[in-house]
């Protein structure tokens, strides 16, 4: 039921983008959708060009699905990237418990994720969305630093 009713809305929703130009971006957000075959399965079933998704990197995990795994899944229906990085504590009945963390400090392959992107045709933003423990600005330019790096090494 739940499921059926976010289609219903984002239909109502996208319909609504179609008539006034504006794509929209569906996140994996650690609920529904919150594997990368969630996300394709719902913006498939839409089937409008005005309905992409937002890769969150480390949103995946919180599903029990690597960073890596999920990107690669929809990466073909890229809007938009949000970098962040969790580290894994132990198993829980859905996936890890995790630790937010700097980003290149934890336990989400960075580098894959966004090869995937990358191959995917992505030429977009990618927001780095610091969630991790060390103070942020300390860990926003680590973070920031490593970004780049990797997207130079792409």
């Amino acid at each position: 039921p739940a499921r059926e009713r976010v289609i219903e809305a984002l239909r109502e929703v996208v319909a609504e983008a179609e008539k006034q130009g504006v794509v929209l971006a569906l996140e994996n957000h650690g609920g529904f959708p919150g594997l990368g075959e969630e996300q394709v399965e719902m913006i498939e079933t839409i089937d409008s060009p005005n309905l992409k998704a937002t890769i969150d990197l480390g949103n995946y995990m919180q599903c029990g699905q690597e960073g890596h795994d999920g990107t690669a899944i929809a990466a073909p229906h890229v809007g938009y990237v949000h970098v962040k990085d969790f580290k894994k504590l132990g198993e829980t009945e859905t996936g890890w418990k995790l630790e937010p963390a700097t980003v290149g400090e934890g336990d989400v392959d960075v580098p894959a994720c966004l090869k995937a992107i990358d191959a995917a045709g992505y030429d977009g933003y990618v927001a780095l969305e610091y969630e991790g423990l060390e103070e942020e600005r300390s860990g926003i330019r680590k973070s920031l630093a490593y970004v780049k790096e990797v997207v130079k090494s792409i």
